[in-house]
């Protein structure tokens, strides 16, 4: 309960409560916790999660995420800690009302744009990411606009500050309809099994008890190089690095021992040609008439793109595109958490802003093409003069922010006027005419916790009226 002693007096809980209309409404609920003698009073605040969102900084709408988002063929979002969308993929649309386009899902929850009974089954998946599952992943049952089912692999990965807490989370579901069909079609006669070859671009695979191929189909040439008759009398663990083998042995072998099927195992292979693909084994045991294993039947599916998509959707969600650093979402997360830190322990904290000088004069005459080559190489400048313990983001435009944790004032100004030097001595090169070199200087404006603010924000505002003082006493210099 929220008041147990073991409980702490103050934090929060994600809830859901059925209106009057019988509808279901998400809620963050937070509370604090009073002790006086053997008194407990419990004070409660209730919120309607989807007030609490607030769309983020415009990275999110960057034109490679835009083109990610209205262009993938699986489903794709991004949530907060409440439940409630903050990203979603065009595809959505198809499965969610009222939505005509991906950005429409925004601020909104399952409860809002899915049946309830569909609503409680993603919410359920979403209540493992937040407590602490790395991947939460189940099949599920879809049902699309115009009423046809079909089912998808969904996939929700927790999102976390660097405080190691969870902000949120992210998912890809994708469409296994066929894949279903295809399972289904494995536990048929032999017939049936080697026709799967003619209908699926799936490598399709039989092994014995023992785990050695006894049927390849041709499709193993596409995704792994091998001619069918190569494969023969090998093992699948044969085609893997050494550092896969033992893992995937355990697990297959666990499931020789229990006769159960081999579901959404993602492993890596080695082509003939040397290079790494991941795939997804799915495999159903088969029997003689007397009910003892004779081996498996499965298919093996190219995962790789998925994989890379997966990825540079994380580093999407939390870096600048064009520079490489975090984007401003990331920071005031990072920030929050470094500040708690530093509160907690008593340790000091900087904060730097720098804005480029007359930048908006370098755009108008090299262009903005040459002003985005310019910001990538200052980003490289700044990344180069900071400390392994400091981090920098682009905060918007040409302004650029630098935090250093446990760094005192006087430290806080020798990198300043560090990244002043730097950037003032550095020759920065023109796109399309390397003997065209440009030179640049940035003013700085210093904050330190908790001297100039307690709050992120508080200190992101110091820092900003600093840098616009240092503008107004000649640039080209920092200035508290």
């Amino acid at each position: 309960m929220l008041f147990s002693p073991d409980n702490p007096s103050s934090g929060g809980v994600n809830v859901r409560l059925r209106q009057a209309n019988g509808r279901i409404r998400c809620i963050k609920g937070r509370y604090r916790k009073n002790i006086s003698g053997n008194t407990v009073r419990l004070s409660l605040v209730l919120q309607d999660a989807k007030s609490l969102w607030k769309p983020s900084c415009d990275q999110i709408m960057m034109a490679n995420f835009k083109a990610m988002m209205e262009n993938t063929n699986d489903y794709i979002y991004f949530k907060d800690r409440n439940h409630v969308f903050t990203g979603a993929s065009e595809t959505l649309v198809s499965l969610t009302d009222p939505s005509e386009h991906w950005t429409d899902l925004l601020g909104k929850t399952d409860y809002d744009v899915f049946p309830e009974a569909y609503a409680d089954i993603y919410y359920e998946l979403e209540k493992q990411v937040f407590s602490g599952v790395q991947i939460a992943h189940d099949e599920q049952e879809i049902i699309d606009n115009a009423g046809n089912k079909g089912w998808v692999d969904n996939r929700k990965y927790p999102i976390y500050d660097d405080e190691g807490e969870i902000t949120g989370l992210f998912g890809i579901a994708r469409d296994i309809t066929r894949q279903k069909a295809t399972e289904a079609a494995l536990k048929e006669s032999n017939d049936k099994f080697r026709a799967l070859t003619e209908t699926t671009q799936d490598f399709v695979w039989e092994v014995s008890a023992e785990g050695i191929y006894t049927y390849c189909s041709p499709q193993v040439r596409d995704i792994l190089g091998y001619e069918p008759e190569e494969c023969l009398g090998k093992t699948p663990f044969d085609f893997m690095p050494e550092e896969e083998i033992e893992r995937i042995r355990d697990i297959f072998f666990d499931s020789v021992k229990h006769k159960r099927p081999i579901r959404l195992l993602e492993n890596c292979n080695i082509t003939k040609e040397g290079r790494k693909v991941i795939l997804e084994t799915n495999g159903q045991p088969f029997f003689d008439t007397r009910g003892d294993l004779l081996g498996y039947r499965g298919i093996d599916r190219d995962i790789t793109q998925r994989k890379k998509d997966e990825s540079r959707l994380k580093y999407l969600a939390t870096h600048d595109v064009l520079t490489g650093l975090y984007n401003r979402q990331t920071l005031e997360d990072r920030l929050r958490s470094d500040i708690n830190r530093a509160a907690r322990y008593g340790h000091p904290l900087s904060l730097l802003m720098l804005d480029i000088d007359y930048f908006k004069s370098i755009n108008d005459i090299h262009g903005h093409r040459a002003g985005d080559e310019l910001l990538r190489q200052f980003s490289v400048m700044i990344k180069a003069s900071i400390r392994k313990t400091d981090y920098a983001a682009r905060y918007g435009g040409e302004e650029f922010v630098v935090v250093l944790p446990e760094t005192q004032i006087a430290k806080a100004e020798e990198m300043a006027h560090r990244l002043i030097g730097n950037i003032a001595g550095h020759a920065f090169s023109i796109p399309e005419n390397e003997n065209n070199k440009l030179t640049m200087t940035a003013s700085i404006g210093m904050a330190h916790f908790p001297e100039h603010g307690r709050l992120s924000q508080e200190l992101l505002h110091a820092a900003d009226k600093a840098m616009y003082r240092a503008k107004r006493a000649g640039r080209n210099q920092a200035a508290f």
